[in-house]
């Protein structure tokens, strides 16, 4: 009778990312919103957008596979709230605004998305209100439909996983309608609770400045984001020079990003490879936004380098030294060979046969072992990039 008692709807709490989740996603890729978010407003980071991994959020840790591989995984980190990829825990935030919910578990290169209406275009001011223990200072951006409007955030240690603390961020330009925002982890480690938005001025009072730069895939472009839209009549490289490795290197080429005017691609007259340290100075008066007002000269602006990483040759390479990962997983080694270098092999999570899935034997630490290779060789260069793919 309990049973019956407990089956009743209104005993029941209705959970729509699981609903979504059973019959929207299997044939719908998009991203729906979890809740009614509007700017200016509260925003809890527990109410990320609805859908699949890589399109409502990227997480390291999303599914479970122990039906094949034979270990358990937990999606979700925090077992409460939600039941998607993202890692939910019970928050003891005393502010009265926190919804009792944290995301937690923050990794690099992670995001979550929410989709929210803007009521008017404007410059906001941001507080958000976030936890940390990690001396290592997380870091996360803010983007608006793909595009930085924060700049670097750096969380500094608050002292404890539950011990909150907000941080001020002025002037973040939004543009009214319905905007997906991402916030993007560059360096994992903090808990999140929630972002509040308020107005702060008018746009064209906001002074154009640069936010943040990386390079572009696997391609030697650097792209620096804008807080604003660029007057494309402005661009030259003058003014502009980067720094690698700590030497002074011209710019070759720059140009508008045709797909985001807010976005200039710049070429270094150097090869950058994936352990340089990138930088760019601007000292020019010439760079202007179309409401005419004037890039802010800045010096020492660190790119984020997102080129994959080369291995020596000759040299060894770990098998665990991978840029790419299908489903395989990590585990320590019993391999006590003088050539061993670390205590990691990689774990298989299952072999094709001709009748079906089963599982396979570890694969020791010898990357001539693994499924498939790749080696890509370099120009100007006696490195090589090996791809497990």
């Amino acid at each position: 009778m309990q049973l019956a008692e407990n089956s009743k709807i209104e005993n029941c709490i209705f959970r729509k990312d699981i609903i979504d989740a059973m019959f929207r996603q299997v044939n719908d890729a998009s991203a729906k919103p979890y809740a009614n978010h509007h700017i200016p407003g509260l925003i809890h980071f527990s109410d990320f957008d609805m859908g699949k991994n890589g399109v409502a959020y990227k997480d390291k840790e999303f599914a479970d596979y122990h039906v094949s591989s034979g270990t358990y995984t937990s999606w979700n980190n925090g077992w409460v709230y939600r039941n998607d990829g993202v890692d939910v825990e019970t928050c003891f935030d005393s502010d009265p605004q926190s919804n009792d919910y944290n995301v937690g578990w923050t990794e690099d290169t992670e995001w979550i998305q929410y989709t929210v209406q803007i009521d008017s275009s404007a410059a906001y001011n941001m507080d958000l209100r976030y936890a940390s223990s990690s001396l290592a200072t997380p870091r996360i951006r803010i983007k608006s439909n793909g595009s930085d409007i924060s700049g670097t955030l750096m969380l500094t240690s608050t002292g404890g996983n539950q011990t909150w603390k907000t941080l001020q961020a002025g002037d973040l330009i939004l543009y009214k309608g319905i905007n997906q925002l991402q916030v993007y982890i560059d360096k994992g480690g903090a808990n999140l609770g929630y972002m509040r938005f308020s107005l702060s001025k008018k746009i064209e009072d906001v002074p154009l400045r640069s936010l943040s730069a990386e390079t572009y895939q696997e391609t030697q472009d650097i792209y620096l984001t804008l807080n604003k839209s660029i007057n494309p009549a402005t661009i030259s490289s003058t003014g502009f020079e980067g720094n690698v490795n700590g030497q002074t290197v011209s710019v070759s080429s720059v140009k508008i990003n045709s797909l985001n005017p807010q976005q200039l691609i710049f070429r270094l007259s150097e090869e950058l490879m994936d352990g340089d340290n990138i930088k760019l100075n601007y000292s020019g008066t010439g760079i202007i936004a179309l409401d005419e007002s004037l890039l802010a000269t800045f010096t020492d602006l660190q790119v984020i380098n997102n080129l994959p990483v080369h291995l020596a040759v000759p040299g060894k390479i770990e098998a665990e030294a991978f840029s790419y990962n299908r489903r395989l997983q990590l585990e320590t080694t019993t391999d006590a060979g003088a050539d061993k270098t670390s205590d990691i092999q990689i774990q298989g999570t299952s072999s094709i046969t001709k009748s079906g899935f089963q599982k396979a034997a570890p694969i020791p630490l010898m990357p001539v072992l693994l499924a498939k290779v790749r080696l890509a060789f370099l120009s100007s260069s006696n490195l090589i990039k090996a791809e497990h793919y």
